[in-house]
């Protein structure tokens, strides 16, 4: 015999039936933590800067002569004739003009390899910019070279060309793709002002730690200076070039 039906149990509540709000209320506050700590990262996290390949030049170049120093060095190490890493002009009456890597050779090559023979010219409007780095282990000692042949002489002998040589500061290498009269670096210093009316070897001498990279302007001295050659890799005379000597 059944009881009667006010006397009947009642029905329990399940686990699950319980659950669901509370699951329900754990998504909800994963949501609100999860936008919360996107905003708090967009609002206050620095955005990666993106390289290019006109950017590679602001990277630091890393140490290649790791241990070097716990070996024993030759005391009577060679000099070490360093060509420049970039040599171009910039164009005063043009400030906005870029010489770059010798468009035409570049071109006749394929575009593939930059010509390495460069350009050097001088006059009252064009200065020629050259950089250098020194990237020899414990060959701290530098020479500033300007090498000219014994039977070099001005086209013009009337004309008394002087070269100014100026130091520039640099933090990074120089990019010849966009080098120009209106962003040349800054000139720290005159060096010299070199008579080339019977021009000889000129040695600027300067200190040059591992990976230091050193810039230099070769201006006009005077309203009548014009100077120009091209400067060959395989045989620099003429030439602007970098002598690296040991130091202790």
């Amino acid at each position: 015999m059944s009881p009667p039906p006010s006397q009947a149990p009642q029905a329990e509540p399940t686990r699950k039936t319980m659950s669901r709000p509370l699951a329900a209320g754990a998504i909800i506050l994963c949501v609100i933590s999860t936008i919360a700590n996107i905003y708090i990262f967009n609002s206050f996290a620095k955005q990666p800067k993106i390289l290019t390949f006109r950017n590679m030049v602001e990277l630091r170049r890393p140490n290649q002569f790791i241990g070097l120093e716990r070996v024993e060095m030759h005391p009577e190490a060679r000099p070490i004739l360093i060509y420049p890493s970039l040599l171009s002009q910039i164009d005063h009456a043009e400030p906005y003009r870029v010489y770059g890597d010798d468009p035409d050779k570049f071109a006749a090559w394929g575009g593939l390899v930059a010509p390495e023979d460069r350009q050097f010219k001088v006059t009252p409007q064009i200065s020629t910019i050259t950089e250098f780095q020194a990237i020899d282990f414990k060959m701290e000692n530098c020479e500033l070279t300007l090498i000219m042949p014994p039977n070099f002489h001005p086209p013009d002998t009337s004309r008394r060309d002087v070269l100014d040589i100026w130091i520039l500061q640099v933090s990074h290498r120089l990019d010849i793709g966009t080098l120009s009269w209106h962003n040349r670096p800054k000139r720290i210093r005159k060096i010299d002002s070199v008579s080339m009316a019977n021009p000889t070897n000129y040695t600027y001498k300067f200190g040059c730690p591992l990976n230091s990279l050193h810039a230099f302007e070769f201006s006009a001295g005077n309203h009548a200076t014009y100077l120009e050659w091209s400067q060959d890799f395989n045989n620099p005379i003429p030439a602007v070039v970098m002598i690296q000597l040991p130091s202790t």
